[in-house]
């Protein structure tokens, strides 16, 4: 029953962003995934001296790329903006 149900929950979920990311626009995806990254960046040295910032981008912060990416991707399915 449960391994069931985390199925169903699994092949929804994959459905939202897969729909949601195929909606968006090549361009806006990427600037989702720059912007993602970026904000990354930014937040890891926030508080750093300027001598101790590494700008280069890390495996997180190119996760957290892609989680915004897909994020837009399942807000632009409930929003009415055509731009």
């Amino acid at each position: 029953m449960l391994r069931a149900l985390f199925k169903r929950t699994l092949l929804i979920s994959f459905m939202l962003v897969s729909v949601g990311c195929s909606s968006l626009q090549v361009e806006k995806s990427i600037d989702a995934l720059g912007d993602g990254v970026d904000s990354s960046i930014e937040s890891r040295n926030k508080n750093k001296p300027q001598h101790d910032q590494n700008h280069n981008p890390h495996g997180d912060d190119l996760a957290s790329g892609v989680l915004n990416m897909l994020f837009q991707g399942v807000v632009s399915l409930f929003s009415s903006s055509e731009n």
